[in-house]
């Protein structure tokens, strides 16, 4: 599954959670998440597996969620 930062912001933003509490599921800071979603940090290996098993990420699930973000343009 290709999580890049935009699609991290993504899920975060059709979930409606500001930055700090997005951080806190993930057990990172709101500066960490800030940084990713700019791509000025690495999207770990373990970050990305920690977002997979809190949203029960899968391919389906995961297309779903960029979907409804494209079709209602969802901002934070």
């Amino acid at each position: 599954m290709d999580i890049t930062p935009d699609v991290f912001r993504k899920i975060r933003e059709v979930h409606r959670l500001p930055q700090a509490y997005y951080g806190k599921l993930l057990g990172i800071s709101v500066a960490q998440v800030n940084r990713i979603e700019r791509d000025k940090r690495r999207l770990t290996e373990a970050i990305k597996r920690r977002l997979i098993t809190e949203f029960m990420l899968t391919p389906e699930t995961l297309a779903e969620l960029l979907e409804i973000h494209e079709r209602y343009k969802v901002k934070e």
